[in-house]
């Protein structure tokens, strides 16, 4: 875990705000709470996201890896 943690990089706000509205737009008839990580995503222009939460599955604005697609690519 600690290994992990010290890789995470917390984004500001200010970031990704320009994208917030859109994912929000997305995100939100599945679950809101999500909307932060897909605008992240969509702000930094990442290849996808890695996540198990499968209501990524419903947007199709980033590719989604689960730790299987991972450890394939590895």
């Amino acid at each position: 875990m600690r290994i992990l943690l010290e890789r995470v990089v917390l984004v500001p706000f200010e970031e990704f705000s320009d994208e917030y509205d859109h994912a929000m737009q997305i995100m939100e008839p599945v679950d809101e709470d999500d909307s932060p990580f897909l605008a992240v995503g969509l702000a930094l222009g990442l290849d996808g996201i890695w996540t198990g939460d499968p209501h990524f599955y419903r947007q199709d604005l980033l590719s989604v890896f689960s730790n299987r697609d991972l450890i394939e690519m590895i």
